[in-house]
């Protein structure tokens, strides 16, 4: 059976810190961009001083009200996650969203509430309404789409062209369906000559085959739209398992600030920046981080487990004895997998979650990606569909496991499960 890409709608549920290298242009353009320091810069992904390091999280001074502050969002109820900043004379307030299941259907609730600045926590929170997105007379108009490579993005006045943003700030574009460039890059408010847009990194995924799911919200541009001057802000990351593909970052203004929600993450960046300083002055609490390192590779075991007992069962079961009631694909077997990139949320969010390459955690999870890669290069992933009979696959493999699964040795023709598994 012929498997042939088709791209997905923008309400699948997808999947921070994007360090960039900084240049100048032919044309004068100015970019102030600290570089990528991780070991795969050229995905644009940097493991650098804002990187969460769930060993290290240590607060830092704060010199000035410039920053990000780790918003606490538990009083809006489980996973919110900020959709939507306002000001009202000295008052700043945000909305929170997060999904409700009602008839089995997963709808968007909106609850917004006042930020005591002094603290950085939420006061009492009311229903209201989904937060409007920026309209003004900037847009963002993109290249020729290489959803394997970075994309040109021109910043765009009232319908014509200004300017390019230059090769240090590259775009990506998810593979879906409906404008999967502007899903990766939005314009998201403007505070005087400048424009602020947001935009996803990194370029590549680090499992084959996986299309959405692991890009998060990573930079933060501001663009100078009468000197040409671009001023690229890192979004420091969060280990929460909440995905923030489907909500662009909010905006607001008041002053000399400009306020940039994301996640948990409430941003206070200059008006007219003259800099990328912009360090985390509330961290994320060591407890929350350590708390959800552990579930997040208790998850991704779990999925190595399940897609090793799955192509166990599949055929030890169905192909060697023809059972048609052990006829059930693993979850690296699905069509969604091979035809979308859609792989299990727990996957996803192991993707999007911050490591030091230096620590324990990180090995854990490298092994565990290992063990995701040996299922999905098992042939037996795609032929199940090719060879639609149980007969056609014993004869295929002449009634021999076409390949090792995680936690279980090759015995007589059968996977046999080990008395210790290491995956």
């Amino acid at each position: 059976m012929k498997r042939n890409r088709a791209w997905i709608l923008t309400g699948l549920i997808l999947s921070t810190v994007g360090l960039l290298a900084g240049c100048s242009t032919s044309s004068g353009r100015q970019t102030n961009a600290p570089a990528p320091t991780d070991s795969n810069a050229s995905n644009q992904v940097a493991s650098g001083s804002n990187q969460t390091s769930v060993a290290t999280l240590s607060p830092h001074p704060a010199a000035s009200k410039v920053g990000w502050y780790y918003i606490n969002l538990s009083s809006f109820g489980k996973g919110a996650q900020i959709a939507g900043l306002s000001t009202a004379g000295n008052q700043l307030e945000v909305t929170a969203t997060r999904s409700v299941a009602t008839d089995n259907v997963l709808k968007s609730v909106y609850m917004s509430a006042p930020v005591n600045q002094s603290n950085w926590t939420v006061g009492a929170s009311h229903s209201t309404n989904q937060p409007s997105a920026y309209t003004g007379p900037w847009s963002i108009k993109f290249g020729k789409l290489h959803y394997t490579k970075p994309i040109q993005i021109t910043l765009i006045d009232h319908g014509n062209s200004a300017f390019p943003l230059p090769p240090s700030i590259p775009g990506y574009a998810s593979e879906i369906m409906t404008d999967p460039a502007p899903f990766d890059n939005q314009v998201i408010g403007q505070s005087g000559h400048w424009v602020w847009l947001a935009m996803k990194g990194p370029l590549n995924a680090p499992l084959p085959h996986m299309m959405v799911g692991f890009r998060y919200w990573n930079r933060i541009v501001a663009v100078n739209t009468q000197t040409d001057v671009v001023r690229v802000f890192s979004i420091p990351r969060d280990t929460s398992q909440v995905s923030t593909a489907n909500n662009a970052p909010a905006f607001a203004e008041r002053g000399q600030y400009v306020y940039i929600g994301t996640g948990p993450w409430l941003g206070v960046l200059p008006f007219n920046p003259t800099s990328t300083t912009a360090q985390v002055v509330r961290p994320e609490p060591q407890a929350v981080a350590l708390k959800d390192q552990q579930n997040m590779l208790a998850g991704l075991q779990r999925e190595v487990q399940a897609g090793a007992q799955g192509v166990a069962t599949f055929w030890n079961g169905y192909v060697m004895k023809g059972d048609q009631k052990d006829f059930v694909w693993a979850w690296q077997m699905q069509p969604t997998v091979w035809n979308h990139g859609t792989f299990p949320s727990s996957v996803n969010w192991a993707t999007r979650f911050p490591l030091r390459i230096d620590t324990s955690a990180y090995q854990t999870r490298a092994h565990l990606y290992a063990e995701i890669k040996m299922l999905l290069n098992n042939s037996l992933d795609t032929a199940s569909v090719a060879l639609d009979t149980s007969a056609k696959l014993k004869q295929h493999y002449h009634s021999v496991p076409p390949a090792p699964v995680p936690g279980y040795t090759i015995q007589g023709g059968y996977y046999v499960k080990n008395s210790a598994t290491g995956g």
